[in-house]
């Protein structure tokens, strides 16, 4: 995490992807990006019919990356070219936040940027709640970023588009709870919105009628660790993915998951 945010300028963690050897522009050894799949604490993240990455958590909140780029297992359905899971943070038993802004439209360089823009923040500590009967304590981890950019295609779109033509903002939630000394529950939310204007070159002379596109998604889960022996034990996971793709604010593909397990993308149940 403290590469991802301090001594690496990322706006996202795929950023930090194409440092690694054999990856180029989120190809993983030559293959396409839809053959790459993403996991956030070892569940899916990604659609199940474009596998598309469908959430970007905020740097902040990232603990570390293992990143595989071959030789992995049947464990992970659907995977490919790469596997990349993103371990998310925990809360601790003190209070911390941090807040931060970044941009690329200061100074001369700014002219072969994309006018890009982020503000995120994070906050995590101690959770004490009883219920009614016992008390059980835990932590809780909240982070959330907002990202506005004028693309590359900057100098063609803001001839039909105010500021921003892109953006997107990122939520991450997570509630751990102690059940008892051997059992722990946690509970995680992610959303993700992202609203903008893809340029086309055929559209060239008519930038206007580009459809705004807009995609929304939430994914909610949950683990129960249950610890036997100081070098044994298991993990219980489920959890619910919803993506909802919007072009001019109709519904093209409107599609959600009702339980999948972790490593295998969910199944696409369609309206009829």
């Amino acid at each position: 995490d403290r590469d991802l945010t301090n001594n690496i300028p990322l706006g996202t963690f795929q950023d930090a992807l194409d440092l690694l050897p054999g990856v180029v522009g989120n190809h993983f050894r030559g293959g396409r990006s839809s053959e790459v799949l993403y996991l956030v604490d070892g569940m899916p993240v990604s659609g199940a019919m474009t596998r598309e990455l469908a959430f970007l958590v905020p740097n902040t909140s990232i603990a570390e990356m293992v990143v595989q780029t071959g030789g992995f297992s049947a464990e992970y359905g659907n995977a490919q070219a790469g596997v990349v899971n993103v371990v998310t943070k925990d809360g601790h038993n003190d209070f911390h936040g941090i807040a931060k802004f970044s941009t690329n439209t200061v100074g001369w360089e700014k002219l072969f940027y994309d006018n890009f823009q982020e503000a995120e923040f994070a906050i995590g500590g101690p959770f004490i709640a009883s219920f009614g009967g016992p008390v059980v304590d835990g932590n809780y981890f909240l982070s959330s970023n907002v990202q506005a950019t004028d693309t590359p295609y900057q100098s063609q779109l803001r001839q039909a588009f105010h500021h921003p033509v892109k953006y997107n903002y990122n939520v991450n939630a997570k509630l751990a709870l102690n059940l008892s000394d051997k059992l722990q529950l946690r509970v995680q939310t992610l959303g993700s919105r992202w609203n903008w204007h893809e340029y086309d070159g055929l559209w060239e002379q008519k930038l206007s009628a580009l459809p705004e596109r807009d995609n929304r998604s939430l994914r909610l889960n949950a683990s129960l660790t249950h610890t036997l022996t100081s070098k044994m034990f298991y993990t219980l996971s489920a959890g619910f993915i919803r993506l909802q793709h919007r072009v001019n604010g109709a519904v093209p593909e409107d599609y959600s998951s009702n339980l999948y397990l972790p490593g295998k993308s969910p199944v696409d149940a369609w309206p009829g």
